[in-house]
């Protein structure tokens, strides 16, 4: 594959990306259902690529409209920048002292692993006593629910690899199914619920009826709100901030890299040579993705500027931007690239799971997907504009 044609994929999935806002921009039941433009995006690519045009349209080459070549780099691209989501979410932010952190991270850890325990107990229980007995499905089904809701697509995407590895190959369309599923299905019924809670008066912040303004349903600002994307921290003459932060993203993910390369040479030299059967080895972090420690080492790299007072540099309104650009090339390539014959062939597993993931509270706050749905529900109902907002205010988690 040549640096080309990596290149012209790229520009065609930017090019699905306009197109999916102007969707947003001039339909009105997509603005209604307050869809983001990746997953509009991700949907067309899905129709005009191999899965639906090329199957359904004699003598169209197996990619669709799309080169082999190009869907290629569309299914790598997920897992590549699901590092960058990860190292820019605490790039920029003031660490908090280990008392005060252990003060804030003990609620959110503890809902967090109520909510995620409750997907994998859900998911475990229906691959043990349904999926895996009845329809011969991989008993890995009962970690998608967690995987697809409270991971969501760019979990889902990272973890392809290690799926891959362990012989569940179908897993990660399968997770990119549940994540779609979700996003949509959690926009669509909050919606609901927050208009049903303003009709019968169970909200607090809003009474009556109160309307979505055009732009909000849009997804645009009017011509009269003005607000800053970023603060420019380095003159352009020596280099551009864009730049820097995104160097600074590098470095992060580098960090991340060095520890979990330095983790399973640990593990190699150590434990590894202990069999668990025949051929199967102890290990541990050969099967642990990067985009986990890319996080760390944005933690580390966000410590050391801090010691050397040079913390002001590096802004987090950058690295939201960043981080909101990563996610919505990552969400349009793994919905692009979905496997509809990988769920298909598992469509009854598929189904079964999907339905049974509000059942286990998976309307907890992800990396990935709640970030998105928040975000689009920020505008999101008739009679949700100012409760919604404040709401999805919240850092992602």
């Amino acid at each position: 594959m040549s640096p080309n044609q990596i290149g012209f994929a790229l520009l065609i999935l930017g090019l699905f990306l306009l197109i999916g806002k102007v969707i947003r921009v001039k339909v009105g039941w997509v603005q209604k259902l307050f869809l983001p433009s990746s997953i509009i995006g991700g949907f067309l690519l899905l129709i005009l690529g191999p899965q639906v045009l090329g199957q359904l349209v004699p003598g169209m080459s197996e990619g669709g409209v799309f080169t082999e070549e190009m869907l290629a780099v569309w299914r790598t691209l997920p897992s590549l920048l699901i590092s960058v989501v990860f190292a820019t979410m605490f790039l920029g932010q003031d660490l908090p002292s280990p008392k005060r952190a252990a003060r804030l991270v003990g609620p959110q850890l503890s809902l967090g692993v109520a909510l995620g325990s409750s997907q994998y107990v859900v998911g475990l229980l229906l691959a043990a006593l349904v999926l895996v007995p009845v329809f011969s499905a991989s008993p890995m089904t009962g970690a998608l629910i967690e995987i697809g809701f409270e991971g969501g697509h760019g979990t889902a995407a990272g973890m392809r690899g290690v799926m891959e590895d362990l012989g569940f190959t179908e897993g990660a369309d399968l997770a990119v199914g549940l994540a779609t599923v979700g996003i949509v299905g959690g926009i669509v019924i909050g919606i609901a619920l927050i208009n049903w809670g303003v009709r019968t008066g169970r909200t607090e912040l809003l009474k009556g009826d109160v309307k979505a303004s055009v732009e909000e349903q849009k997804g645009l600002f009017s011509k009269d709100e003005y607000y800053p994307a970023a603060t420019m921290t380095s003159r352009p003459a020596s280099v551009e901030p864009l730049s820097l932060h995104m160097a600074l993203v590098a470095v992060a993910i580098l960090i991340g890299w060095a520890i979990l390369e330095s983790l399973r040479w640990i593990e190699a030299q150590t434990y590894s040579s202990v069999l668990l059967n025949d051929s199967t080895p102890l290990e541990i972090f050969a099967y642990v993705p990067l985009f986990p420690l890319a996080l760390i080492g944005g933690v580390i790299l966000q410590a050391i500027a801090a010691a050397l007072k040079v913390d002001h540099l590096i802004d987090h309104q950058m690295m939201l931007r960043i981080q909101g650009w990563a996610l919505d090339f990552l969400i349009i390539a793994a919905i692009g690239t979905l496997s509809l014959m990988a769920i298909g062939a598992n469509i009854w597993a598929f189904s079964l799971l999907a339905v049974a993931s509000p059942a286990s509270a998976s309307t907890s706050p992800s990396s990935c997907g709640w970030h998105r749905a928040s975000s689009a529900a920020s505008g999101s109902s008739a009679a949700s504009a100012t409760s919604a907002s404040r709401w999805a205010s919240r850092p992602p988690a």
